[in-house]
C-alpha cells in the first residue's frame, strides 16, 4: 500500500466555490461516520479560481483535519492538466476523481472503500444519476461484476464518459508513461485516457462495475460552459494504440464529423435537452453563419443545418443579415428543403 492512505478523493475545481462547499458538506457528513479516517484523503486542486474557493476550503480544515489537502495553482493550467496533477500527486492506493459540481449519495465513501478492498481492481465504475435524463448504469445481474476482458472493459469505460464515476489504481508513472500520456492532455477527456491506460498497464487487469448509483449531478448539469466542439474530442481521447488496433470501431463511434457534432448539439440546445452558455452559443452561431454555404453543401450537415434554421429564430436572424436572404430563393436551397422533407427532386 502506498503511504498510509488507501483512497484519495481528488477534486479538480475552478470558480465553483459554492458548489464545492455543497460537495464538501456531503463528503463531510459521511466522513464523520467513517471509521478509517486515516486511510482517506480529500485532495482539492484549485485551478487558480478568481472566486472565494480558497476560503471555502479553509472552512473544512477542522472537520477533515489532516485528511484534507488543498493546492492552488498559480495560473489556470486547464482542466485536463489539473486532473493529471491530482493523479500524480495523490497519496492513496486508489484515486477517485470527482467533479466539483457532482454530489455523492448512498453512503458512497464506505461503498467505494469496501468494494475496492474486497476486489482490488485496476479501476472501478459505478452507476450515476442525472436528473431528467438517462442515468448512466451498467446492465449487470449482481451488485458488482469484475470484468477482465479487454473489449468489455473498453466499452464499459467509454459508455458513460463521466469523471465522477472513475476510480483508478494509482500507479507511479515513469518517464515513458508520462511521455505517452502527454499528447492526450488537452482533449477535455483526459480522465478517459487515464482510465483506459491504467486498466491496460495494471498487473491486476480488472475493472469492477458497481450496479447502484453512488453519485449524482445537480439540477444544473445540463448547463454547459464549454464549446460543443469538445464533444468531438472523445475519439481522440480514447485513441490509445491498443484500442485502435483491437477495437477500431469503438474509436470510429466517437470520431464523428466536428461539424455534425456542433450542429447536433446546437439543435439539442434549442430543443431543451442541454443548455450551452450564452456566449458559447453566440460564438458557435457566428461560426455556422460564416460556414453556411459549406455546411449546406455537405450531405451530412445539410439536414441538421436546415433543422436548426427551422427551430431557431435567433439563428435565422443572424443568417438574414449576411446569408439567408441571398440563399433562400436559390434552387440549391429549395432542393435541400425538399430533401429534408423527403420529397422527390427533379433535376
Amino acid at each position: 500500500m502506498l503511504d498510509e492512505t488507501f483512497l484519495s478523493i481528488c477534486i479538480p475545481t475552478f470558480n465553483r466555490a459554492d458548489k464545492l462547499r455543497r460537495l464538501l458538506d456531503a463528503f463531510g457528513e459521511e466522513f464523520k461516520l467513517f471509521d478509517l479516517k486515516s486511510k482517506l484523503e480529500i485532495f482539492i486542486a484549485d485551478n487558480c479560481s478568481p472566486d472565494h474557493t480558497e476560503s471555502v476550503v479553509a472552512e473544512y480544515k477542522a472537520l477533515f483535519g489532516s485528511s484534507l489537502r488543498y493546492y492552488r495553482h498559480s495560473r489556470d493550467i486547464g482542466g485536463d492538466a489539473n486532473v493529471d496533477f491530482l493523479y500524480k500527486n495523490a497519496r492513496g492506493e486508489y484515486v477517485w476523481l470527482f467533479g466539483d459540481d457532482d454530489i455523492p449519495i448512498n453512503n458512497a465513501i464506505a461503498e467505494v472503500f469496501n468494494s475496492l478492498r474486497g476486489y482490488y481492481p485496476s479501476a472501478m465504475l459505478f452507476a450515476f444519476v442525472q436528473p431528467n435524463a438517462p442515468h448512466p448504469f451498467f446492465d449487470i445481474v449482481q451488485r458488482t461484476e469484475v470484468v477482465t476482458d479487454d473489449e468489455k472493459a473498453v466499452y464499459a469505460i467509454t459508455k458513460w464518459p463521466k469523471v465522477s464515476m472513475c476510480i483508478l489504481e494509482r500507479k507511479i508513472l515513469n518517464e515513458n508513461d508520462i511521455s505517452f500520456l502527454k499528447p492526450y492532455v488537452g482533449t477535455g477527456w483526459y480522465f478517459l485516457t487515464l482510465t483506459l491506460y491504467i486498466f491496460h498497464i495494471s498487473s491486476r487487469h480488472s475493472l469492477l462495475l458497481y450496479r447502484e448509483p453512488l453519485a449524482m449531478a445537480d439540477d444544473e448539469y445540463s448547463n454547459l460552459r464549454y464549446s460543443p466542439q469538445l464533444f468531438g474530442n472523445i475519439g481522440a481521447a480514447i485513441s490509445l494504440p491498443y484500442i485502435i488496433e483491437k477495437f477500431p470501431q469503438r474509436v470510429s463511434d466517437f470520431r464523428g464529423s466536428p461539424e455534425v457534432n456542433i450542429l447536433s448539439l446546437l439543435l439539442q440546445d434549442k430543443l431543451g435537452s442541454i443548455n450551452f452558455d450564452k456566449a458559447i452559443k453566440q460564438k458557435e452561431y457566428r461560426w455556422v453563419a460564416k460556414n453556411f454555404i459549406r455546411l449546406l453543401r455537405n450531405a451530412q450537415t445539410r439536414p441538421l443545418l436546415i433543422s436548426l434554421m427551422i427551430v431557431n429564430s435567433p439563428f435565422e436572424r443572424v443568417l438574414q443579415y449576411k446569408v439567408f436572404k441571398k440563399l433562400k430563393n436559390t434552387h440549391f436551397f429549395k432542393t435541400s428543403i425538399r430533401l429534408l422533407k423527403g420529397r422527390s427532386v427533379s433535376k
